[in-house]
């Protein structure tokens, strides 16, 4: 077992050990082929990993048991604060062909984000249609808001 290891370094073991499988932490979803994530205190739950069909566990501080020598294991320190970037690397990292937007605010996030959605200007009549609803739903607000408090 190489000391120090890099992001990629840990996943290229997990491919090597788990060609097709995927990555879990929770015992009760490993499939047969997958890699098992124990984390610091989950002893308990590699023996389940293993009964589940796990190919390959990544442990975090746990000493290991002889009993579960028939799956090849690596030792990973602070494991829990890795496991997102290993994950990341591992799945040959999903976002990097992707365009992500954050659209926050009081007003205007449902126009924004349909500008974003289209890539431009939206089609007039779909435009439209969100106009009148934000200016219904708010007349609607309004009125029967009046009529609440009409009372007090």
């Amino acid at each position: 077992m190489k000391s120090l290891m890099t992001i990629q370094d840990i996943s290229l073991w997990i491919k090597t050990a788990a060609p097709s499988g995927q990555l879990t932490s929770d015992s009760r979803r490993v499939q047969r082929g997958d890699v098992f994530f124990a984390y610091a205190g989950a002893t308990d739950f590699i023996a389940a990993a293993i009964a589940q069909g796990a190919a390959a566990i990544v442990h975090d501080a746990v000493e290991w048991n002889a009993a579960w020598s028939q799956v090849p294991h690596l030792l990973v320190s602070d494991l829990k604060r890795l496991a997102g970037p290993v994950a990341h690397a591992f799945y040959d990292m999903p976002d990097s062909a992707m365009f992500s937007a954050g659209v926050t605010g009081t007003n205007g996030k449902t126009s924004c984000a349909l500008w974003l959605a289209q890539q431009g200007v939206p089609d007039w009549r779909l435009l439209l249609i969100f106009i009148l609803g934000t200016f219904l739903m708010r007349s609607a607000g309004c009125a029967i808001n009046d009529y609440a408090d009409q009372d007090i």
